[in-house]
């Protein structure tokens, strides 16, 4: 059993680290104590969002709790025919029809301007769909709008990345953990963005978080590593942070490299 607080809008943010289904009880002084329906997380889901409906003390809440809503920033529900647009586009992404995905999570937006999860989707269909610059402006704007959105300021540090804006990535990034502190990706693009500092300790620390985390996706953290054990001298923990590199990801371009720096490693020693 995890507890939170709710901050001044109502809301409250879990880092949820296995699948499995769940339900949240919410209780506090002065409202009825209220549970949400069972909902199941699965080992896909990047983030889940629970509205639940809650009342004060002596009053009564009209209907079941709401499950599997989408609570935005400013703590209201968001209208039904927007997240019915919102859904639309998750499968859309899914389905990786970036331009219909687009079409969908405008659509929300158009009927919830303050959506801003929809506003994040948007970046990443527009991302996927070639629109650097638009994606952007889509992190932005879901930033302005709630700048507790742990997945938007992911996704925005992976935009300065890309501009090589690496202690802006990395003021993000440290934001996003503060709220998601077992995100493999968050971490594995931190400590990226902190070799590229030669901040080479902090690199090293964030790389190592990852290990004791599932990051199948997250290969990437053994080639940090590695490179960041090179330039300290430890040759023979940078060789087996490239082997371990090689175990998760055996075959592609960057295999290939790490076969050739690893091989080099070894001769040299």
């Amino acid at each position: 059993m995890s507890t939170t607080q709710t901050d001044s809008s109502g809301s409250a943010a879990m880092t949820i680290t296995r699948a499995g289904t769940y339900q949240i009880e919410v209780s506090g002084p002065g409202i009825e104590t209220t549970d949400s329906e069972q909902f199941p997380i699965v080992r896909a889901d990047r983030n889940h969002n629970e509205v639940i409906r809650v009342a004060l003390k002596g009053q009564k809440v009209e209907g079941k709790p709401t499950a599997g809503g989408v609570a935005p920033a400013s703590g209201f529900t968001v209208p039904k025919d927007a997240s019915k647009e919102f859904d639309a586009g998750v499968s859309s992404m899914h389905a990786s029809d970036w331009k219909k995905a687009q079409e969908h999570f405008q659509s929300a937006i158009d009927k919830y301007p303050n959506f801003d999860a929809a506003w994040d989707n948007l970046g990443m269909a527009r991302q996927n769909g070639g629109d650097a610059a638009g994606a952007k402006a889509a992190y932005q704007k879901a930033l302005g709008l709630n700048d507790h959105n742990a997945d938007a300021q992911r996704n925005l540090a992976r935009v300065f990345e890309a501009e090589g804006n690496w202690p802006g990535a990395e003021e993000l990034l440290v934001k996003s953990l503060g709220i998601e502190p077992n995100n493999a990706g968050s971490l594995t693009l931190l400590s990226i963005a902190q070799l590229k500092q030669n901040k080479i300790d902090e690199a090293i620390a964030s790389a190592g978080r990852v290990h004791a985390l599932e990051h199948k996706s997250y290969a990437t953290a053994h080639l940090v590593l590695a490179q960041a054990y090179e330039m300290k001298g430890r040759t023979k923990d940078a060789i087996s942070e490239y082997q371990l590199f090689l175990s998760e990801e055996p075959n592609g371009p960057r295999s290939e490299a790490a076969k050739k720096k690893m091989a080099k490693l070894q001769a040299a020693g």
